[in-house]
């Protein structure tokens, strides 16, 4: 019976291992509707690249300017 506790337990201690080496990115979408030279732009470019910089790649930021993905109506309710 102690004999298989320890497997258990042994067994039980390796998946968890291998478990939190395989942790998945996380990935966010910004967007806004200033066109790609304005100040606000360059400004949130920057923040997505800091922090997946920070994060060491753990989170990655997809930016779309010029409202690229939705209009500035829907944006701003």
């Amino acid at each position: 019976m102690k004999r298989i506790t320890i497997i258990t337990f042994l067994i039980f201690c390796f998946s968890a291992f291998f478990t939190f080496n395989a942790t998945a990115k996380t990935q966010f979408t910004y967007a806004n509707f200033f066109p790609p030279q304005h100040g606000q732009s360059k400004l949130a470019e920057s923040w997505c690249k800091e922090v997946e910089k920070r994060t060491n790649g753990e989170i990655i930021i997809k930016y779309y300017p010029s409202s690229t993905l939705l209009n500035p109506g829907t944006m701003y309710d």
